[in-house]
């Protein structure tokens, strides 16, 4: 018997699974990126799902992104050199 998941028990972990690296954008520090966005993060190896973005105390753009096998990693997002 295979025991089904409620919507409400189905975790972002699930999500990931789902995600293959050829559905997911590659991760680029210059890049924009959106709540729902998958990414593939080439230097792990691993694919991930956005869960949050926003600023962090210094006024560097963040995102908090759940990956398949290295689970919650906190990322900057549109970095640009000065």
């Amino acid at each position: 018997m295979v025991e089904k998941k409620m919507d409400s028990e189905v975790e972002t972990t699930d999500v990931v699974k789902m995600t293959c690296p050829k559905d997911a954008m590659n991760y680029d520090l210059s890049a924009t990126y959106c709540k729902g966005d998958k990414i593939f993060h080439e230097l792990w190896e691993d694919v991930g799902v956005v869960e949050e973005t926003g600023v962090t105390e210094d006024g560097c753009k963040k995102m908090v992104v759940r990956f398949e096998k290295n689970g919650k990693k906190k990322l900057i997002m549109e970095f640009t050199a000065k």
